[in-house]
């Protein structure tokens, strides 16, 4: 908010534009359920949230409403990227490797927070907050948009094997 010229009151709308967008974006999923292949959502939001980071780096100082909006769209993409992937996760990884999966995943991401501090603070004083969530929102942006050409990523639905009901035992021939 400091480059915009704004405090602690707009500091605040930020977070509530991110959390009233997430309201919206969890009611949005529960309501329409997703596209048909879960991936597709997760990429769509991922896609999403980089579009709302990249709207916040590219605001100008004077169009502090301008990031509000880009951070609300951050919020609605957010459960549209993270809720079908957990679904996912769950529909993919066997039933007594999910809490372990999930714990991995869980794991990573809070990880990442205090790295991205590292990374961010000194790269923001260097260059600006600015051009952080501008490069931050492009690489959000470019992953989403390629992974949607990795058939890998793309196919993971379908090449996913139901396993047998009890796991470890043989189907006899």
């Amino acid at each position: 908010t400091k480059y915009f010229g704004k405090g602690a009151l707009e500091f605040g709308l930020t977070d509530t534009a991110f959390g009233f967008g997430f309201i919206v974006g969890g009611l949005l999923l529960s309501i329409w359920g997703g596209f048909k292949r879960k991936v597709t959502t997760s990429l769509s939001g991922i896609v999403g949230v980089g579009l709302g980071i990249l709207l916040v780096g590219l605001a100008p100082a004077n169009a502090f409403p301008l990031a509000l909006v880009g951070m609300g769209i951050v919020g609605i993409t957010n459960p549209l990227a993270n809720g079908p992937l957990l679904a996912l996760v769950q529909s993919v990884v066997r039933e007594d490797m999910q809490g372990r999966v999930m714990a991995l995943i869980q794991s990573a991401a809070t990880a990442m927070t205090p790295l991205g501090l590292l990374i961010a603070g000194p790269v923001a004083d260097a260059i600006g907050v600015r051009f952080w969530f501008w490069f931050g929102g492009l690489v959000c942006l470019l992953m989403g948009v390629g992974a949607f050409f990795v058939p890998a990523i793309m196919d993971v639905e379908k090449n996913h094997q139901p396993l047998p009901e009890e796991h470890g035992v043989i189907a006899e021939a």
